[in-house]
């Protein structure tokens, strides 16, 4: 699972975020709730490229990514260079959600790790020049982290003020 994580992080960038009201806050003013705070089991880790990121249940890792370069594709073409160098890669699922008021893309992986599946979930949204994906990744099942990688990509809420 770290293997197919740290592909994924590969070319995301660090974002600035700050603790903010129960959360944080990007610098671009966009803010996202911290899953520390449901007493859920996630709990706060270090991932090198993620702006944050989470260890949770059956050592299932959830990942947000910021990368501010004015990018000029749509969600769904940035969404698939994420799978780029995964191994033994299937996407079971993808298509268009709904991410603070505007589009983005979610798609379902299935990956090789050392003979092992590995399963994803990524969700992709671009927004005031930034990508910003949400990235889950899991041994073990993916629906029962669903609800909880679902409830922190849906926190996202732009507009607000400094």
């Amino acid at each position: 699972m770290t293997t197919a994580l740290a592909v994924l992080l590969q070319t995301a960038c660090a974002a600035d975020v700050a603790r903010h009201a129960g959360g944080f806050r990007h610098r671009s003013g966009f803010e996202i709730a911290d899953p520390a705070a449901w007493g859920s089991g996630w709990r706060p880790v270090r991932v090198e490229g993620a702006a944050l990121a989470y260890r949770g249940p059956g050592q299932a890792t959830m990942s947000w990514l910021v990368g501010c370069r004015r990018p000029v594709a749509a969600p769904s073409v940035l969404a698939r260079q994420l799978l780029i160098g995964l191994r033994g890669r299937a996407v079971t699922g993808s298509g268009p959600v709904s991410v603070a008021g505007g589009e983005g893309w979610s798609q379902r992986i299935t990956a090789s790790q050392d003979g092992a599946a590995v399963h994803m979930k990524t969700v992709t949204r671009v927004l005031e020049g930034c990508v910003l994906d949400w990235v889950l990744v899991t041994p073990g099942g993916i629906e029962a982290l669903e609800a909880d990688f679902d409830r922190w990509w849906s926190s996202l809420r732009v507009g607000v003020a400094s």
